[in-house]
């Protein structure tokens, strides 16, 4: 009686996997489909960036896919960086439409790896995902997945960074000896008005872009135009920059050498601005453009030194090396909208 009762187990579990097979090959079997993906930012550390997603998918069984039988596994990109990678197992899937939910971490120390290639592609953020689902149903394996999806980002941090307007610097119209004594006091600049009454030197624009990239440091690359008020030439002694992200000294105030060593008279001079930003610094700016919802304020500190010939009554040709700046802490506001603009992406591609 027993083994009667065996066989007739036997022979049914045969025809379950049978007609299952069957099935799977006429095509009633189907793995869930992904419809879905949107992306959001999770929890900020120093260290890590926690990305949470969320997966739509649609099961066309006629039937729930019980616990621990479906499970997402989804790398996530940052340019060909593989940045995170999301496994999410042992999940359950109802009949229709559902959402599944998953989450990992970007370690924030590994933005050199793919910070060289958001530089080179001018500021441009690019994130991929590769989801993929996959269940068993009695016995048989599904799997679905949506191979590269791709985005790309406008993420401007130093396009936006420059000026072309006119800024004219000088003094007023004190005595030479009370300009020698006090420069500070009798220094000038404008816009605001009034303009100097003696104006020496006008920066007429400067803009900063970044330059080549190594596993430590990224150049920072910019150029300063120059123009000298004077009918007689003007030296430079050095050219003065300093950049802040987010309140974050990404380059300290640096002094650096001139291209040129003097200004001719009544002439604009382009000269070459650079300078070495720490990648360390970098991550911490990452940090802080996340947790303040995408948003980063840049500020500049340029300025030059120039030795200023000027006759005094007191004796013969007098130098006085006068330190200006053109550019005093003026900011640039750069909000960005990473994951929106990936979630309005993935959309438009599914």
């Amino acid at each position: 009686m027993l083994k009667k009762l065996i066989l007739v187990i036997a022979g049914l579990l045969v025809l379950v996997i049978v007609a299952g097979g069957i099935s799977y090959a006429l095509g009633i079997l189907r793995a869930p489909e992904l419809e879905g993906i949107t992306l959001s930012w999770g929890e900020v550390t120093p260290t890590t960036t926690t990305i949470d997603v969320n997966i739509d998918v649609n099961n066309r069984l006629p039937f729930g896919i019980g616990a621990g039988s479906v499970s997402i596994e989804m790398p996530i990109y940052i340019h060909d960086v593989k940045a995170a990678q999301i496994n999410s197992p042992r999940l359950t899937l109802p009949r229709g439409r559902s959402t599944l939910h998953g989450s990992a971490d970007i370690v924030q120390a590994n933005l050199p790896q793919w910070w060289s290639k958001y530089v080179q592609q001018g500021e441009v953020f690019s994130i991929s995902v590769q989801p993929r689902i996959r269940a068993r149903v009695i016995g048989i394996p599904l799997s679905a997945g949506l191979g590269n999806v791709q985005t790309q980002i406008s993420l401007p941090i130093l396009s936006n960074l420059q000026s072309t307007e006119a800024m004219t610097m000088g003094f007023n119209d004190a005595t030479v000896v009370d300009i020698i004594r006090s420069q500070g006091a009798n220094f000038k600049f404008s816009p605001p008005p009034p303009s100097p009454a003696l104006p020496v030197l006008t920066v007429e624009s400067w803009k900063l872009r970044w330059g080549n990239t190594t596993a430590d440091t990224t150049q920072l690359l910019g150029t300063i135009v120059l123009r000298n008020e004077l009918p007689v030439p003007v030296p430079l002694q050095g050219i003065r920059l300093g950049v802040d992200m987010n309140q974050i000294v990404v380059v300290p105030d640096v002094n650096i050498t001139p291209t040129k060593s003097e200004l001719p008279p009544r002439e604009s001079v382009p000269l070459t601005i650079e300078a070495n930003v720490n990648n360390g610094k970098l991550v911490e700016w990452w940090t802080s453009h996340i947790q303040h919802n995408e948003n980063t304020l840049v500020t500049a500190r340029v300025g030059v030194t120039i030795v200023l010939p000027v006759s005094s009554t007191l004796g013969p040709v007098q130098p006085i090396p006068l330190s200006l700046v053109p550019v005093p802490d003026i900011g640039v506001k750069v909000h960005t909208d990473i994951m929106g603009m990936a979630n309005y992406q993935i959309a438009q591609m599914l």
